[in-house]
């Protein structure tokens, strides 16, 4: 993918929506102009009923990444080589079986499956002292921006 930023969200209400394949956010109208930039295959700005079949409105969560190669939320994300912009953390719901034939036809296909993060989660959670950390100031109403090397 390329380097160039995605189109940030220029609204954060209702008409925001996730690509179901990259999880990139933008306003519907955002992918009906220029399609999704990690999904070119896609052609979203060509056919505008296709932004609807390749992306949804139910989401979970919403992270900014400013370089995606460098960043571990990105590469736990498994967004680290697309494109910087704003992702969500979960779609609620799968790529059609069509458009994922598409994107093995294109040799794009990308499983984000959430069962393999859940896994790597909870391994992190029993190992990680930033996890406790961060916890911890999570239930006394703080929050922490740190990283591991802080601790």
């Amino acid at each position: 993918m390329g380097s160039a930023a995605a189109q940030i969200p220029t609204s954060f209400g209702h008409e925001l929506r996730a690509c179901l394949r990259c999880r990139l956010v933008k306003t519907y109208d955002q992918f009906r102009e220029s399609g999704c930039e990690n999904c070119t295959f896609f052609k979203m700005d060509e056919d505008h009923e296709r932004v609807v079949d390749c992306t949804t409105p139910n989401f979970t969560g919403i992270i900014s990444v400013m370089d995606p190669s460098r960043s571990w939320a990105a590469r736990w994300l498994r967004i680290g080589r697309f494109v910087p912009g704003c992702y969500t953390l979960a779609v609620s719901e799968a790529l059609p079986e069509d458009l994922q034939n598409l994107c093995e036809d294109e040799r794009n296909y990308l499983s984000l499956n959430t069962a393999d993060r859940d896994d790597f989660v909870q391994n992190w959670e029993r190992t990680s002292p930033m996890f406790s950390v961060a916890n911890e100031l999570r239930f006394l109403g703080l929050h922490w921006c740190g990283s591991e090397a802080d601790i």
